[in-house]
């Protein structure tokens, strides 16, 4: 509980790292926040690697030891069936051997064969019970490695998006660039941790079923080795017992084999009959932890080789993306630049043609006041000329000079007026 509280709290202040970042308004403020969020991101990996090694060389132990129980259970189990099938051929041998038409060396060569398949069994069955309880250990380690794993790789999920989120408005410099190295790192990381966390799940749950089948095979294992030492054991004393029936001044054949049956089973008593070598568990337990510490050392050392492998790569890869934000930059400020250009010109000649429509308009306008004011004096000395002529005629005098005056003034007017309009 502690442990997800503390990365709670972790993530609250990396957020509000990250807030500050990108709203920040003043530059020193902006660099300082970024500078926080790198510093907490490079502890976050720090950590995240060492979990990491230490789940690395977990995972590694837990395989090594489950595969060591299937070798060992599985040769157990040939060991007992071979011992159970040698001893079955040595019956038929004894009693060739008691009707005095069976060969020594054959039932001798089956005796070695038998104590060979024993002692093999009770080493393997001991393997394996050893095994099984240093396996039960690892197993507790590796359920708190991936416990620890856990949170380590939400922070990082959560971390490397922001920083990555808040650098995406710097300007490309030197700087900018190593914190995208720290980023990609930290994705990288956080990759890592996802594939071993999926493999150490996969693996806790596997142990359990070795477990119980190793320990069901070195059950059967060590009941078929028990079974076949006292057929032997049988087969040994019903030799003896035929040999000792023997006079001492009659051939014996018998006895040379007894002799060496004995010696055989003895030795065979010797491994068999000896407890299981049960480790205290405090041994035991110190045992896993000494292995798995120098187990993460090593995977330490492995990812600090591993990543100055890639880390070239890296600087490569954020150095062609900073290349390429730059270029594409650099293309939308041309690119802007050439649109306000284009919008000033636009503008430019939309005012020009307003102006020219505005002159027109204006022109037009003028002109036609200009004809129908001409058209409005026209009418007005038409019909000026056309009472004046009325009035003459009423009179009944003519004065032709004054009529040709006016007819000539009104031609005049009426020229001048198409003359405006054209």
């Amino acid at each position: 509980m502690f442990v997800q509280l503390r990365g709670v709290v972790y993530l609250l202040v990396l957020l509000h790292c990250c807030v500050c970042v990108v709203h920040a308004t003043d530059e020193e403020d902006a660099d300082g926040n970024i500078k926080a969020t790198a510093n907490m991101l490079n502890a976050s990996l720090r950590q995240a690697d060492a979990l990491y090694a230490e789940g690395k060389g977990c995972l590694k132990m837990l395989e090594e030891e489950m595969q060591m129980c299937r070798e060992n259970s599985l040769n157990a189990g040939n060991a007992a069936k071979k011992a159970d099938e040698t001893v079955a051929s040595m019956k038929v041998k004894k009693e060739e051997l008691m009707k005095g038409n069976g060969r020594a060396d054959e039932f001798k060569a089956l005796l070695k064969v038998a104590g060979d398949a024993l002692r093999l069994t009770k080493k393997a069955v001991d393997n394996a019970s050893i095994f099984l309880q240093t396996t039960r250990q690892t197993k507790k380690a590796c359920i708190i490695a991936f416990d620890n794993m856990k949170p380590e790789a939400e922070k990082l999920n959560i971390s490397f998006p922001f920083f990555s989120e808040a650098l995406s408005s710097m300007r490309e410099t030197d700087e900018k660039k190593e914190r995208l190295v720290l980023v990609e790192r930290s994705r990288e990381r956080y990759d890592a941790l996802y594939k071993l966390m999926e493999s150490l799940g996969k693996a806790l749950l596997e142990v359990y079923e070795v477990r119980s089948t190793t320990k069901e095979k070195a059950i059967d294992a060590k009941r078929g080795m028990l079974e076949a030492r006292k057929d032997l054991e049988k087969i040994v004393t019903e030799l003896k017992e035929e040999s000792a029936k023997k006079r001492e001044t009659d051939e014996n054949p018998l006895k040379e084999v007894a002799e060496a049956s004995t010696e055989e089973m003895g030795k065979v008593n010797v491994v068999v009959k000896v407890a299981d070598p049960g480790v205290p568990i405090a041994q035991t337990i110190q045992g896993v932890r000494d292995e798995l510490k120098k187990r993460k050392n090593e995977e330490a050392s492995l990812i600090e080789t591993q990543w100055a492998a890639a880390e070239n790569a890296v600087r490569e890869k954020i150095e062609r993306e900073s290349l390429a934000r730059e270029k594409a930059r650099e293309a939308e400020e041309r690119a802007r630049m050439e649109r306000e250009k284009r919008a000033e010109e636009e503008a430019k000649r939309a005012k020009e043609e307003r102006e020219r429509k505005a002159k027109e308009e204006k022109k037009k306008t003028e002109e036609e006041k200009a004809k129908q004011e001409l058209e409005r004096k026209a009418k007005e000395e038409a019909a000026k000329q056309a009472a004046q002529k009325a009035k003459k005629k009423k009179d009944g005098s003519s004065r032709p000079a004054l009529v040709h005056g006016a007819l000539l003034l009104i031609l005049l007017l009426i020229f001048l007026g198409c003359t405006l309009v054209c």
